[in-house]
């Protein structure tokens, strides 16, 4: 599939969330709820 262009904004907005969700993970350092528990 073909990658869907996105527009300037949208961009910024999700590298904004992506920078808050690492500095969020890096200040609380917990097991992530993607990952798999065995």
């Amino acid at each position: 599939m073909p990658a869907q262009p996105i527009s300037q904004a949208q961009f910024e907005r999700l590298e904004s969330e992506w920078r808050q969700m690492r500095e969020s993970a890096s200040a609380n350092p917990k097991p992530s709820a993607a990952t798999p528990r065995q």
